[in-house]
């Protein structure tokens, strides 16, 4: 699919419960971090 309509897959998780400490300690960041479309 990826090279029929020249894109490129994106996996995305989201964590839920999760304290700002607990995402510290996990190694993830902080905030959510958006793509910017067309870059």
């Amino acid at each position: 699919m990826e090279q029929k309509f020249r894109t490129k897959a994106i996996i995305s998780l989201e964590f839920q419960d999760l304290s700002l400490e607990e995402l510290k300690n996990a190694g993830l960041p902080e905030a959510k971090l958006l793509p910017i479309p067309g870059k």
